[in-house]
């Protein structure tokens, strides 16, 4: 079934602003999100990440870290990759296909971009989804070309570890 699609938002600065969802299915706590389009994704403590069916109010589809580590960081693909999600968890960087079959993907289609120098704590996909940054506890970030050509410079510690 093709999943509803939630009401628009309005804002307005002199209402109250009230729930809309609550959604459940983490076992632990939540660590991240990231949202594109009709797309919301939330990384836990559980080591799962988890596509929403906001329409539902439920878990569309889970998604088991490598290691089933603790997910840190999440980013929605967009432009010629906006059938993958990314995480992070410790060190790696690992993407998971949506258009691989099944609700439970154990398996990442991409099992790493590399390591990092320390903890990854963020994540972000250029407009036209050709380019991952990763941003780590160490300052570093570093912005990978997800067609497979040569690595852009890394860009040098500008601050250190907010943590």
């Amino acid at each position: 079934p093709t999943p509803r699609r939630p009401a628009p938002i309005s804002i307005d600065p002199m209402g109250e602003l009230s729930q809309a969802a609550s959604l459940r299915g983490h076992r632990g706590g939540v660590n991240c999100l990231a949202g594109e389009g009709d797309t919301l994704v939330s990384g836990g403590e559980d080591g799962t990440v988890r596509l929403w069916d906001l329409g539902a109010q439920r878990t569309a589809r889970a998604m088991v870290a490598p290691g089933a580590q603790a997910v840190n960081a999440l980013a929605v693909g967009r432009g010629g990759c906006e059938h993958f999600v990314f995480g992070a968890a410790g060190r790696d960087v690992f993407a998971y296909d949506l258009r691989a079959p099944g609700v439970l993907m154990r398996e990442p289609a991409v099992p790493s971009l590399g390591g990092s120098s320390d903890e990854v704590g963020a994540l972000a996909i250029d407009a036209a989804g050709e380019h991952v940054a990763i941003g780590d506890d160490s300052g570093e970030v570093r912005v990978v070309n997800l067609d497979g050509d040569s690595q852009p410079p890394e860009l040098d510690a500008a601050h250190g570890s907010i943590c």
